[in-house]
């Protein structure tokens, strides 16, 4: 499978790739699907194999709080505050260091380090980080 374009994350003030996507609030008032001819700019997110999901989000993390700040692609959001993510649990995973992995074109490849982040509810509960080294078979 293609490896897939990021989502992309502030995490308090630091700009990263975000290679979770967390769902979005799908139902919101703020968050239109849109069709083929609404988005004509941004035709390539239907057809690109390296975004299966047809958009990409924008996230932000400020004062432990996860919020979603824009999409694009099939979606739209409407102008208006970030909206705070409470429908999402998880956790979310952000490179910091470079590709050490991407054996036969892997969906995410590894990287020499990551940054990672539990969410409950939309409020940031842990952080780690990990370091990757490549093993023989992905040299």
């Amino acid at each position: 499978m293609t490896t897939q374009i990021p989502e992309e994350i502030c995490f308090e003030g630091i700009e990263l790739d975000l290679l979770d996507e967390p769902e979005l609030p799908i139902g919101h008032p703020r968050l239109i699907k849109l069709d083929r001819d609404a988005v004509v700019e941004q035709f390539w997110i239907f057809e690109s194999s390296a975004c299966w999901r047809s958009y990409i989000g924008s996230w932000a993390v400020r004062q432990g709080v996860l919020y979603l700040t824009g999409v694009e692609g099939i979606y739209k959001l409407l102008p208006g505050p970030d909206i705070p993510a409470t429908w999402f649990s998880g956790t979310l995973r952000m490179p910091t260091g470079a590709v050490v992995s991407n054996v036969d074109g892997l969906y995410l490849p590894k990287y020499s380090s990551e940054f990672f982040a539990n969410v409950e509810r939309g409020v940031i509960v842990k952080t780690w980080n990990e370091f990757n080294e490549p093993t023989d078979a992905e040299m």
